[in-house]
């Protein structure tokens, strides 16, 4: 199946404190086309299995959008008629592709410096546990399941 060309128009971007204060957590929460503000869409959020992921979940070697594989979920959810919830881990704000350009990198580690420099904050990615990665996971639950539109009684947490 093709899946048709997909708008973030109709996606909402958020920012939340972490419950211990030791960051903010980013993403968004997309919603189909056809969403008006007081329409309330079944939920779908997105965990993964933890690491260095942003929303977009970046997985592969194609250096194409098919590698984002959240992103690619999400599409697919969003034109069934499912909001759907993505955000960054702790201290990641990009991934390999949507990272700003190195134009001076001429070798895969200058690639790789340059990446972790760009998207990973490693004073926040050391203060990570498995405790409060877990609290991140309550707290985006409860984060989307509130917001005014989604069903708080329709939420489905997809993860690996």
């Amino acid at each position: 199946m093709t899946i048709p060309n997909f708008s973030m128009a109709n996606s909402h971007q958020f920012a939340v404190r972490t419950s211990d204060g030791l960051a903010t957590i980013t993403g968004q929460i997309d919603f189909p086309t056809t969403s008006g503000q007081s329409q309330k869409n079944p939920l779908v959020i997105i965990v993964s299995g933890g690491g260095l992921i942003d929303r977009d979940g970046f997985l592969g070697e194609g250096n194409s959008e098919k590698d984002l594989v959240y992103k690619d979920l999400a599409q697919s959810m969003v034109q069934r008629g499912f909001a759907v919830l993505r955000w960054d881990y702790r201290g990641v704000k990009c991934n390999e592709l949507n990272a700003p350009p190195c134009v001076d990198c001429k070798s895969d580690l200058e690639k790789a410096r340059h990446y972790v420099k760009s998207c990973i904050d490693n004073q926040i990615r050391k203060t990570v546990t498995t405790e409060n990665f877990l609290d991140d996971i309550a707290l985006i639950y409860d984060y989307g399941r509130n917001f005014i539109q989604t069903d708080s009684e329709k939420v489905i947490v997809m993860g690996h």
